[in-house]
């Protein structure tokens, strides 16, 4: 059957969906198809847009109250695709990156004066935030991978926590070098068989093995790295933490309160001193006066007690501090002042001397039975980190033999390239920014006392020993710090958010692994993966369209006080 003109008008495909980029398009594509003498009629037929469909665009552009310059082109092609990024960037930074929720972004549309063109009520713009979230999650399946596919095979560590927000317990694993969130899931358990199940999930696909995990002292990440066949490497901060917990207090309160008494005793000194000065400057009473030089040589004498016992307090505390720091600066494969591989039995050694230190300090100060246990299970801790010590230089050793080269080379690598490589990477990591630059400077006196050794290397060879050592040194992992700060970032993204589903967690787990970078402009996945991964924002913003219209305003009825009596 033949469809006049007319028909073509009052059928419309009631079926088809207009976007916003193509009403715009076609709108424009009317002004001019009518400036050259055209009309609304052909051009429905030409577009295949029925023309009721182009009268309602233009009544509906004609009716928003804003300047005929802001509306024009906002309502262009060119102004609907800043508008779709523009909404994309406010939920992407404020809500992703950010820890602000929807109505901020409502806000922030509508005080930027784009509220005549974005829907700004929470409703529209939630329904935003829930595809955004989607969108994010499908990009880090496919990046993952993607990227999975094509990396080199890996052999890792990983450090494993698990944190509490309200909805449960959350189980965190991450590659420390290069910062990538291998997992971040809810799950109602935590033992050894749910971390084994999890880490099967999160590792699928990659090329990949674990051959150390560095943790607490849980029974089940114990587990989980017995079943992996990998080595345990303990946390040094639980070490220290207990440590802290134990005489931490017992070793500061005597110095406070040493020295209140202190205080107050010269106090008691400086008046007895003054008094005799008034006395002697004023009018003397009748009678005998006072002894004020008994009362002096006795104050002094409780003086000098009290300076005794605030220096004995301080004493002891600058041993409880020299030894938990001891145990920090010990630990290490290579000596922080000269470079020198440090074997386990020297470890071991100075280990056993540090805890004993701390026992005589206990019992100097008479710590609680509490206080000695917590001392104690920091101790049983002390034979696993000599032995993640004889680890490390055992793979180190493995490495450096597999490599087809001369024996002066392997020396080389082992007694200066990987040394100066570790302390490199140890040094921002000092307490102090003086510790800091220390360590450097004994990482690039070590490479230039033997410059002679390493300089016939070609310029390819430097290159490849270069990554080789630091390969090497990031095999010592004595901390998960990493995961303790993420689960901090966790609990404040909670905090502020409220709470935190599971759908936000999985897009904030890609941001952290795809978007967040580091000063060096590298993001984890692409440090994790050896490739770096399509820019999330753009991929995001191919796929982005849903930039709600304002709803049409109602006319509210009027709020009546109701009459009480009449």
């Amino acid at each position: 059957m033949n469809m006049s003109v007319a028909d073509h008008d009052v059928q419309p495909n009631a079926k088809r969906t207009w976007n916003r980029q193509e009403a715009a398009v076609n709108l424009k594509a009317l002004e001019a198809a009518t400036r050259k003498g055209g009309s609304e009629r052909s051009f429905s037929i030409e577009s295949g847009v029925p023309r009721t469909t182009l009268q309602y665009w233009r009544a509906r552009r004609d009716q928003i109250e804003a300047s005929p310059g802001v509306v024009a082109f906002f309502e262009s092609p060119e102004g609907v695709v800043f508008l779709e990024r523009l909404t994309l960037a406010a939920h992407f930074c404020l809500t992703l990156v950010g820890d602000s929720g929807i109505r901020l972004v409502s806000a922030f549309l509508d005080h930027a004066g784009l509220s005549g063109f974005i829907g700004c009520s929470y409703g529209a713009q939630q329904q935003v935030g829930s595809e955004l979230l989607d969108l994010v999650t499908a990009y880090g399946k496919q990046e993952q991978a993607r990227l999975a596919a094509n990396m080199p095979h890996k052999v890792i560590t990983v450090c494993l926590d698990e944190t509490f927000p309200a909805q449960g317990q959350c189980l965190v694993g991450m590659e420390p070098v290069s910062g990538y969130l291998l997992m971040e899931e809810y799950q109602e358990k935590r033992d050894a068989a749910t971390w084994n199940e999890a880490m099967k999930r999160a590792t699928a696909g990659m090329k990949l093995k674990v051959e150390q995990v560095t943790s607490d002292q849980a029974k089940a990440l114990l587990r989980h790295a017995k079943d992996h066949d990998a080595h345990h490497s303990p946390d040094l901060f639980h070490v220290e933490q207990e440590i802290i917990r134990a005489l931490g207090l017992p070793m500061s309160r005597p110095v406070r309160r040493a020295h209140e008494t202190l205080t107050t005793s010269t106090a008691t000194l400086e008046q007895h001193i003054a008094d005799q000065v008034a006395y002697e400057q004023g009018p003397r009473r009748p009678g005998r006066p006072p002894s004020f030089h008994k009362r002096i040589q006795a104050a002094s004498e409780v003086v000098a007690h009290d300076q005794r016992a605030l220096d004995t307090a301080r004493e002891q505390r600058a041993r409880y501090t020299a030894a938990v720091h001891g145990i920090s600066d010990q630990y290490h494969p290579y000596g922080l002042d000269t470079g020198a591989p440090r074997t386990a039995d020297t470890l071991s050694d100075e280990l056993h001397a540090l805890f004993t230190g701390l026992y005589d300090l206990a019992s100097e100060t008479g710590a609680s039975k509490k206080a000695v246990a917590k001392l104690n299970k920091a101790q049983r801790v002390a034979p696993k980190m000599v032995a993640t010590l004889a680890f490390y230089h055992q793979k180190v050793d493995a490495r450096v033999n597999a490599l087809q080269i001369p024996q002066e080379q392997r020396d080389l690598l082992t007694n200066v390239w990987i040394p100066a490589a570790y302390l490199m990477c140890a040094a921002p990591k000092a307490r102090t920014s003086e510790r800091t630059e220390e360590l450097r400077q004994v990482a690039m006196t070590l490479m230039a006392t033997h410059k002679a050794q390493w300089e016939g290397l070609s310029v390819q060879e430097r290159q490849k020993f270069d990554e080789i050592a630091h390969g090497c040194a990031e095999i010592f992992q004595r901390s998960s710090s990493c995961v303790e700060g993420r689960n901090g970032r966790l609990a404040l993204a909670e905090h502020a958010r409220r709470q935190l589903p599971e759908k936000k967690l999985g897009a904030l787990t890609v941001i952290h692994n795809y978007s967040t970078r580091r000063p060096d402009g590298s993001t984890a996945a692409e440090r994790f993966f050896g490739a770096p991964p399509q820019n999330l924002f753009d991929w995001l913003l191919q796929r982005f369209s849903r930039v709600p219209r304002p709803a049409k305003r109602r006319k509210k009825a009027k709020k009546t006080t109701p009459v009480l009596c009449g």
